[in-house]
Protein backbone atom coordinates (compact mmCIF):
# COMPACT_ATOMS: atom_id res chain seq x y z
CA UNK A 1 0.00 0.00 0.00
CA UNK A 2 1.39 3.43 -0.92
CA UNK A 3 1.96 5.90 1.88
CA UNK A 4 1.13 9.50 0.97
CA UNK A 5 3.95 11.87 1.87
CA UNK A 6 4.05 15.64 2.19
CA UNK A 7 7.15 17.03 0.51
CA UNK A 8 8.54 20.54 0.25
CA UNK A 9 8.78 21.14 -3.44
CA UNK A 10 12.13 22.03 -5.03
CA UNK A 11 11.97 24.51 -7.90
CA UNK A 12 14.13 23.27 -10.75
CA UNK A 13 13.72 26.35 -12.92
CA UNK A 14 11.48 29.37 -13.02
CA UNK A 15 10.85 32.65 -14.79
CA UNK A 16 8.84 35.74 -14.01
CA UNK A 17 7.47 38.42 -16.31
CA UNK A 18 5.36 41.50 -15.59
CA UNK A 19 3.41 43.98 -17.64
CA UNK A 20 3.36 47.21 -15.67
CA UNK A 21 0.68 48.87 -17.81
CA UNK A 22 -1.90 46.13 -17.42
CA UNK A 23 -0.81 45.20 -13.86
CA UNK A 24 -0.58 41.55 -14.87
CA UNK A 25 2.36 39.23 -14.22
CA UNK A 26 3.19 35.62 -15.12
CA UNK A 27 5.56 33.05 -13.69
CA UNK A 28 6.60 29.51 -14.56
CA UNK A 29 8.08 26.69 -12.48
CA UNK A 30 9.35 23.38 -13.81
CA UNK A 31 8.51 20.51 -11.50
CA UNK A 32 9.67 16.90 -11.26
CA UNK A 33 6.91 14.75 -9.80
CA UNK A 34 6.42 11.25 -8.41
CA UNK A 35 3.10 9.42 -8.51
CA UNK A 36 0.72 9.54 -5.55
CA UNK A 37 2.56 12.21 -3.58
CA UNK A 38 1.61 15.50 -2.00
CA UNK A 39 3.82 18.48 -2.84
CA UNK A 40 3.76 21.77 -0.97
CA UNK A 41 4.71 24.37 -3.58
CA UNK A 42 6.01 27.84 -2.83
CA UNK A 43 5.20 30.01 -5.83
CA UNK A 44 7.76 32.28 -7.44
CA UNK A 45 5.41 35.24 -7.02
CA UNK A 46 1.98 35.80 -5.55
CA UNK A 47 -0.64 34.39 -7.93
CA UNK A 48 -4.38 34.68 -8.58
CA UNK A 49 -4.62 31.65 -10.90
CA UNK A 50 -2.64 28.65 -12.14
CA UNK A 51 -2.59 25.89 -14.75
CA UNK A 52 -0.29 22.90 -15.33
CA UNK A 53 1.31 21.86 -18.63
CA UNK A 54 2.19 18.16 -19.02
CA UNK A 55 3.70 16.01 -21.75
CA UNK A 56 1.25 14.58 -24.34
CA UNK A 57 1.61 11.02 -23.03
CA UNK A 58 0.71 12.00 -19.43
CA UNK A 59 -2.72 12.23 -17.84
CA UNK A 60 -4.34 14.29 -15.07
CA UNK A 61 -6.12 11.21 -13.71
CA UNK A 62 -6.76 11.61 -9.96
CA UNK A 63 -4.59 14.74 -9.80
CA UNK A 64 -5.82 17.65 -7.72
CA UNK A 65 -4.64 21.01 -6.49
CA UNK A 66 -5.48 22.48 -3.08
CA UNK A 67 -5.67 26.27 -2.73
CA UNK A 68 -6.62 27.29 0.80
CA UNK A 69 -9.96 25.52 1.40
CA UNK A 70 -10.64 24.79 -2.29
CA UNK A 71 -9.79 21.46 -3.93
CA UNK A 72 -9.64 21.35 -7.74
CA UNK A 73 -9.48 18.08 -9.64
CA UNK A 74 -7.44 18.77 -12.76
CA UNK A 75 -8.83 18.05 -16.21
CA UNK A 76 -7.52 18.72 -19.68
CA UNK A 77 -8.33 22.16 -21.05
CA UNK A 78 -10.45 21.38 -24.10
CA UNK A 79 -10.22 24.95 -25.45
CA UNK A 80 -6.65 24.45 -26.58
CA UNK A 81 -6.17 20.94 -27.96
CA UNK A 82 -2.65 21.59 -29.28
CA UNK A 83 -1.22 21.55 -25.74
CA UNK A 84 -1.85 19.11 -22.89
CA UNK A 85 -2.75 21.64 -20.26
CA UNK A 86 -5.12 21.71 -17.29
CA UNK A 87 -8.04 24.06 -16.94
CA UNK A 88 -7.32 27.44 -15.37
CA UNK A 89 -7.63 27.31 -11.59
CA UNK A 90 -8.67 30.73 -10.25
CA UNK A 91 -7.97 31.24 -6.55
CA UNK A 92 -10.44 32.94 -4.21
CA UNK A 93 -7.58 35.15 -2.98
CA UNK A 94 -4.02 35.86 -4.19
CA UNK A 95 -1.76 33.07 -2.92
CA UNK A 96 1.93 32.36 -2.42
CA UNK A 97 1.59 28.64 -1.57
CA UNK A 98 -0.47 25.77 -2.97
CA UNK A 99 -0.52 21.99 -2.53
CA UNK A 100 -0.56 19.43 -5.35
CA UNK A 101 -1.51 15.76 -5.17
CA UNK A 102 -0.03 14.01 -8.22
CA UNK A 103 -2.33 10.99 -8.54
CA UNK A 104 -1.06 9.18 -11.67
CA UNK A 105 0.99 12.16 -12.81
CA UNK A 106 4.77 11.77 -12.81
CA UNK A 107 7.86 13.18 -14.47
CA UNK A 108 8.50 16.71 -15.63
CA UNK A 109 5.64 19.24 -15.75
CA UNK A 110 5.39 23.02 -15.85
CA UNK A 111 3.33 25.05 -13.39
CA UNK A 112 2.17 28.32 -14.95
CA UNK A 113 0.78 31.02 -12.68
CA UNK A 114 -0.58 34.49 -13.26
CA UNK A 115 -1.31 37.49 -11.09
CA UNK A 116 -4.07 39.91 -12.09
CA UNK A 117 -4.22 42.95 -9.85
CA UNK A 118 -7.70 43.16 -8.32
CA UNK A 119 -9.89 46.15 -9.02
CA UNK A 120 -10.31 48.61 -6.18
CA UNK A 121 -13.98 47.63 -5.88
CA UNK A 122 -14.44 44.23 -4.31
CA UNK A 123 -17.42 43.21 -6.41
CA UNK A 124 -20.13 44.37 -8.74
CA UNK A 125 -23.67 44.10 -7.44
CA UNK A 126 -26.07 41.46 -8.70
CA UNK A 127 -28.05 42.69 -11.67
CA UNK A 128 -30.86 40.32 -12.42
CA UNK A 129 -34.41 40.79 -13.68
CA UNK A 130 -37.47 38.65 -13.16
CA UNK A 131 -38.21 35.81 -15.55
CA UNK A 132 -38.85 37.25 -18.99
CA UNK A 133 -37.57 37.22 -22.54
CA UNK A 134 -36.41 40.82 -22.30
CA UNK A 135 -32.70 41.47 -22.45
CA UNK A 136 -31.34 40.73 -18.96
CA UNK A 137 -29.07 43.08 -17.04
CA UNK A 138 -25.45 42.52 -18.10
CA UNK A 139 -22.18 43.92 -16.73
CA UNK A 140 -20.33 45.46 -19.68
CA UNK A 141 -16.80 44.37 -20.54
CA UNK A 142 -15.65 47.98 -20.15
CA UNK A 143 -16.59 47.77 -16.45
CA UNK A 144 -14.94 44.52 -15.42
CA UNK A 145 -11.94 44.83 -17.77
CA UNK A 146 -10.57 48.07 -16.22
CA UNK A 147 -6.76 47.97 -16.00
CA UNK A 148 -6.47 45.10 -18.49
CA UNK A 149 -5.43 45.43 -22.11
CA UNK A 150 -8.52 45.63 -24.34
CA UNK A 151 -8.86 43.56 -27.54
CA UNK A 152 -6.38 44.70 -30.19
CA UNK A 153 -8.45 43.66 -33.21
CA UNK A 154 -11.98 44.52 -34.30
CA UNK A 155 -14.69 41.93 -33.55
CA UNK A 156 -15.89 39.55 -36.25
CA UNK A 157 -19.64 39.12 -36.67
CA UNK A 158 -21.47 35.80 -36.85
CA UNK A 159 -25.14 34.94 -37.38
CA UNK A 160 -26.10 32.93 -34.32
CA UNK A 161 -28.07 29.70 -34.79
CA UNK A 162 -26.91 27.87 -31.66
CA UNK A 163 -26.41 28.73 -27.98
CA UNK A 164 -23.54 26.67 -26.55
CA UNK A 165 -23.40 26.12 -22.78
CA UNK A 166 -20.06 25.74 -20.93
CA UNK A 167 -18.69 25.60 -17.41
CA UNK A 168 -15.37 27.02 -16.23
CA UNK A 169 -14.45 23.85 -14.24
CA UNK A 170 -13.25 26.21 -11.51
CA UNK A 171 -14.17 26.96 -7.90
CA UNK A 172 -17.61 26.14 -6.56
CA UNK A 173 -17.09 28.14 -3.37
CA UNK A 174 -15.57 31.48 -4.35
CA UNK A 175 -17.65 34.63 -4.20
CA UNK A 176 -14.97 36.77 -5.85
CA UNK A 177 -16.68 36.53 -9.23
CA UNK A 178 -15.29 39.74 -10.69
CA UNK A 179 -11.70 38.56 -10.29
CA UNK A 180 -12.57 35.11 -11.66
CA UNK A 181 -13.81 36.73 -14.88
CA UNK A 182 -10.74 38.99 -15.08
CA UNK A 183 -8.41 36.01 -14.68
CA UNK A 184 -10.23 34.00 -17.36
CA UNK A 185 -9.92 36.97 -19.73
CA UNK A 186 -6.19 37.26 -19.01
CA UNK A 187 -5.66 33.53 -19.55
CA UNK A 188 -7.51 33.62 -22.86
CA UNK A 189 -5.76 36.72 -24.20
CA UNK A 190 -2.17 36.47 -22.93
CA UNK A 191 0.31 35.35 -25.62
CA UNK A 192 1.63 31.77 -25.38
CA UNK A 193 2.99 30.17 -23.29
CA UNK A 194 1.12 32.18 -20.63
CA UNK A 195 -2.26 31.96 -22.33
CA UNK A 196 -4.20 31.19 -25.49
CA UNK A 197 -3.22 34.35 -27.35
CA UNK A 198 -6.82 35.10 -28.38
CA UNK A 199 -8.04 38.61 -29.13
CA UNK A 200 -10.72 38.49 -26.43
CA UNK A 201 -12.23 36.14 -23.86
CA UNK A 202 -13.57 33.07 -25.63
CA UNK A 203 -17.20 33.26 -24.43
CA UNK A 204 -19.89 35.76 -25.35
CA UNK A 205 -21.19 35.76 -21.77
CA UNK A 206 -20.20 34.44 -18.35
CA UNK A 207 -22.70 33.73 -15.56
CA UNK A 208 -21.65 33.59 -11.91
CA UNK A 209 -23.08 31.41 -9.17
CA UNK A 210 -25.10 34.38 -7.83
CA UNK A 211 -26.74 34.86 -11.24
CA UNK A 212 -24.81 37.93 -12.37
CA UNK A 213 -24.21 38.01 -16.13
CA UNK A 214 -20.91 39.39 -17.43
CA UNK A 215 -20.47 40.37 -21.06
CA UNK A 216 -17.65 38.36 -22.61
CA UNK A 217 -16.74 39.12 -26.21
CA UNK A 218 -16.76 42.88 -26.71
CA UNK A 219 -18.61 44.30 -29.71
CA UNK A 220 -16.46 47.45 -29.28
CA UNK A 221 -19.33 49.70 -30.34
CA UNK A 222 -19.40 48.03 -33.76
CA UNK A 223 -21.92 45.27 -33.00
CA UNK A 224 -23.72 43.65 -30.08
CA UNK A 225 -21.58 41.28 -28.04
CA UNK A 226 -23.98 38.37 -28.57
CA UNK A 227 -23.19 38.50 -32.30
CA UNK A 228 -19.39 38.48 -31.97
CA UNK A 229 -17.64 35.33 -33.20
CA UNK A 230 -16.21 33.58 -30.15
CA UNK A 231 -13.51 31.00 -29.45
CA UNK A 232 -15.26 28.36 -27.36
CA UNK A 233 -16.66 25.52 -29.47
CA UNK A 234 -14.00 23.08 -30.58
CA UNK A 235 -12.71 25.35 -33.36
CA UNK A 236 -16.20 25.40 -34.93
CA UNK A 237 -17.43 28.72 -33.56
CA UNK A 238 -19.25 30.15 -36.55
CA UNK A 239 -22.99 30.49 -35.91
CA UNK A 240 -22.67 30.02 -32.13
CA UNK A 241 -23.00 32.12 -28.98
CA UNK A 242 -21.02 30.78 -26.02
CA UNK A 243 -22.29 31.07 -22.43
CA UNK A 244 -20.03 29.92 -19.58
CA UNK A 245 -21.31 29.22 -16.07
CA UNK A 246 -18.57 29.67 -13.47
CA UNK A 247 -18.01 26.51 -11.42
CA UNK A 248 -17.41 22.80 -11.92
CA UNK A 249 -20.68 21.00 -12.70
CA UNK A 250 -19.20 17.54 -12.68
CA UNK A 251 -19.09 18.02 -8.90
CA UNK A 252 -22.17 20.07 -7.94
CA UNK A 253 -25.52 21.18 -9.32
CA UNK A 254 -25.79 24.69 -10.82
CA UNK A 255 -27.42 27.22 -8.51
CA UNK A 256 -31.04 28.18 -9.11
CA UNK A 257 -30.14 31.82 -9.73
CA UNK A 258 -27.44 30.91 -12.26
CA UNK A 259 -29.94 28.68 -14.08
CA UNK A 260 -32.49 31.51 -14.05
CA UNK A 261 -29.97 33.85 -15.66
CA UNK A 262 -29.02 31.25 -18.27
CA UNK A 263 -32.68 30.70 -19.15
CA UNK A 264 -33.38 34.44 -19.39
CA UNK A 265 -30.26 35.08 -21.46
CA UNK A 266 -30.88 32.22 -23.89
CA UNK A 267 -34.57 33.06 -24.17
CA UNK A 268 -33.78 36.69 -24.96
CA UNK A 269 -31.25 35.72 -27.64
CA UNK A 270 -33.51 33.16 -29.31
CA UNK A 271 -36.40 35.61 -29.33
CA UNK A 272 -34.17 38.34 -30.73
CA UNK A 273 -33.06 36.10 -33.60
CA UNK A 274 -36.54 34.53 -34.06
CA UNK A 275 -35.03 31.12 -33.43
CA UNK A 276 -37.00 28.14 -32.13
CA UNK A 277 -36.18 26.95 -28.65
CA UNK A 278 -36.59 23.24 -29.28
CA UNK A 279 -35.14 21.97 -32.52
CA UNK A 280 -31.95 21.62 -34.52
CA UNK A 281 -30.06 23.54 -37.16
CA UNK A 282 -27.23 22.42 -39.39
CA UNK A 283 -23.75 23.00 -38.00
CA UNK A 284 -20.29 22.03 -39.24
CA UNK A 285 -20.59 18.32 -38.46
CA UNK A 286 -24.35 17.89 -38.90
CA UNK A 287 -27.57 18.76 -37.08
CA UNK A 288 -27.02 20.35 -33.67
CA UNK A 289 -29.57 21.27 -31.01
CA UNK A 290 -30.21 24.99 -30.94
CA UNK A 291 -29.30 24.93 -27.24
CA UNK A 292 -26.35 22.55 -26.89
CA UNK A 293 -23.47 21.78 -24.56
CA UNK A 294 -19.76 22.09 -25.35
CA UNK A 295 -19.42 18.29 -25.36
CA UNK A 296 -21.80 18.12 -28.34
CA UNK A 297 -18.98 19.52 -30.49
CA UNK A 298 -15.93 17.53 -29.35
CA UNK A 299 -14.56 15.18 -26.70
CA UNK A 300 -14.78 17.17 -23.46
CA UNK A 301 -16.54 16.92 -20.09
CA UNK A 302 -17.77 20.51 -20.45
CA UNK A 303 -20.28 21.78 -19.31
CA UNK A 304 -20.13 19.09 -16.63
CA UNK A 305 -22.48 16.12 -16.36
CA UNK A 306 -24.88 17.79 -13.92
CA UNK A 307 -25.37 20.89 -16.06
CA UNK A 308 -25.50 18.98 -19.35
CA UNK A 309 -28.23 16.69 -18.01
CA UNK A 310 -30.47 19.71 -17.40
CA UNK A 311 -30.35 21.19 -20.92
CA UNK A 312 -33.60 19.51 -22.01
CA UNK A 313 -35.30 20.88 -18.88
CA UNK A 314 -33.93 24.35 -19.64
CA UNK A 315 -35.38 24.25 -23.15
CA UNK A 316 -38.81 23.45 -21.74
CA UNK A 317 -38.57 26.24 -19.16
CA UNK A 318 -37.62 28.76 -21.83
CA UNK A 319 -40.63 27.63 -23.86
CA UNK A 320 -42.90 28.35 -20.88
CA UNK A 321 -41.34 31.71 -20.04
CA UNK A 322 -40.93 33.03 -23.57
CA UNK A 323 -44.52 33.12 -24.75
CA UNK A 324 -45.59 35.31 -27.65
CA UNK A 325 -49.00 36.92 -28.08
CA UNK A 326 -50.68 38.82 -30.91
CA UNK A 327 -54.14 39.87 -32.07
CA UNK A 328 -54.93 36.40 -33.43
CA UNK A 329 -53.47 34.14 -30.76
CA UNK A 330 -54.34 35.15 -27.23
CA UNK A 331 -52.60 32.31 -25.43
CA UNK A 332 -50.10 29.64 -26.23
CA UNK A 333 -50.00 26.04 -25.10
CA UNK A 334 -47.17 23.99 -26.53
CA UNK A 335 -47.02 21.44 -27.99
CA UNK A 336 -50.84 21.13 -28.04
CA UNK A 337 -54.06 22.83 -26.97
CA UNK A 338 -56.98 21.10 -25.31
CA UNK A 339 -58.74 21.03 -28.70
CA UNK A 340 -56.10 19.75 -31.09
CA UNK A 341 -52.51 18.55 -31.23
CA UNK A 342 -49.79 18.83 -33.85
CA UNK A 343 -46.88 16.51 -34.63
CA UNK A 344 -44.11 15.64 -35.45
CA UNK A 345 -42.18 18.25 -33.48
CA UNK A 346 -39.95 19.73 -34.83
CA UNK A 347 -40.55 19.08 -38.53
CA UNK A 348 -39.06 20.14 -41.85
CA UNK A 349 -41.78 19.06 -44.33
CA UNK A 350 -45.28 18.63 -42.89
CA UNK A 351 -47.43 18.66 -39.75
CA UNK A 352 -50.25 16.37 -38.74
CA UNK A 353 -53.07 18.30 -37.03
CA UNK A 354 -55.38 16.04 -35.05
CA UNK A 355 -58.67 17.15 -33.45
CA UNK A 356 -59.17 16.05 -29.83
CA UNK A 357 -62.36 15.03 -28.05
CA UNK A 358 -65.53 16.74 -29.24
CA UNK A 359 -63.71 19.49 -31.12
CA UNK A 360 -65.44 19.38 -34.51
CA UNK A 361 -64.24 22.64 -36.10
CA UNK A 362 -63.79 21.88 -39.79
CA UNK A 363 -62.32 25.18 -40.94
CA UNK A 364 -58.84 25.01 -42.36
CA UNK A 365 -55.69 25.16 -40.18
CA UNK A 366 -53.98 28.54 -40.28
CA UNK A 367 -50.27 29.29 -39.70
CA UNK A 368 -48.96 32.52 -38.19
CA UNK A 369 -45.45 33.80 -37.64
CA UNK A 370 -44.32 35.35 -34.33
CA UNK A 371 -45.64 38.76 -35.39
CA UNK A 372 -49.12 37.38 -36.06
CA UNK A 373 -48.89 37.44 -39.86
CA UNK A 374 -50.93 34.74 -41.54
CA UNK A 375 -48.85 32.55 -43.90
CA UNK A 376 -50.87 30.68 -46.58
CA UNK A 377 -50.22 26.93 -46.48
CA UNK A 378 -51.48 23.88 -48.35
CA UNK A 379 -53.30 21.15 -46.45
CA UNK A 380 -55.35 18.04 -47.07
CA UNK A 381 -57.76 16.01 -44.94
CA UNK A 382 -56.16 12.72 -43.90
CA UNK A 383 -59.23 11.54 -41.97
CA UNK A 384 -62.35 13.21 -40.64
CA UNK A 385 -60.45 14.56 -37.60
CA UNK A 386 -57.00 14.96 -39.08
CA UNK A 387 -55.21 17.30 -41.51
CA UNK A 388 -51.82 17.10 -43.16
CA UNK A 389 -50.29 20.57 -43.54
CA UNK A 390 -47.27 21.29 -45.74
CA UNK A 391 -44.60 23.52 -44.17
CA UNK A 392 -41.86 22.98 -46.78
CA UNK A 393 -42.22 26.61 -47.90
CA UNK A 394 -41.59 28.07 -44.42
CA UNK A 395 -38.16 29.42 -43.44
CA UNK A 396 -36.56 27.81 -40.39
CA UNK A 397 -38.03 29.16 -37.17
CA UNK A 398 -40.93 29.12 -34.71
CA UNK A 399 -44.60 29.46 -35.75
CA UNK A 400 -48.14 29.03 -34.42
CA UNK A 401 -50.97 26.97 -35.85
CA UNK A 402 -54.64 27.63 -35.12
CA UNK A 403 -57.72 25.81 -36.35
CA UNK A 404 -60.88 27.64 -37.39
CA UNK A 405 -62.12 30.19 -34.87
CA UNK A 406 -60.29 28.59 -31.95
CA UNK A 407 -58.13 31.34 -30.37
CA UNK A 408 -55.57 29.07 -28.75
CA UNK A 409 -52.63 28.40 -31.02
CA UNK A 410 -50.11 25.59 -30.79
CA UNK A 411 -46.46 26.44 -31.22
CA UNK A 412 -44.31 24.41 -33.62
CA UNK A 413 -40.76 24.50 -34.97
CA UNK A 414 -39.68 24.29 -38.61
CA UNK A 415 -36.06 23.26 -39.18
Amino acid sequence: MNTLKTLVFIVIASFFTVNAFTQVSFSSQKLSLTKQRFYDIQLVEQATAASIFINPELSFSNTYLIAETDTFFLIKDSDFSEINRSQLIVFSNPLKNIRLYTGNLEGGVTLMTQFVKPLSISHLSLRQKADSCDKPAIIAASEWRKGLTPPKEAPVKTTVKHVIVHHSAGSNTTTNFLEAVRNIYTFHTAPPPNGNGWNDVGYNFLITQDGTIFQGRDGQGIMDGDNVLGAHFCGKNNGTMGVCLLGNYNEVQPTNVAVKSLINLAGWKLGKEKLPIIGQFQHTDGLLNIISGHRDGCATECPGSNLYAKLAEFRQKITLICTYTNAFITSVEAPQTQFFKIYPQPSSEFLIVEALGDFSEKNSPQIFDLQGKNIPSEFVYSTENQWKVSIKHLPEGTYFLRVGTEQKGAKFVKF
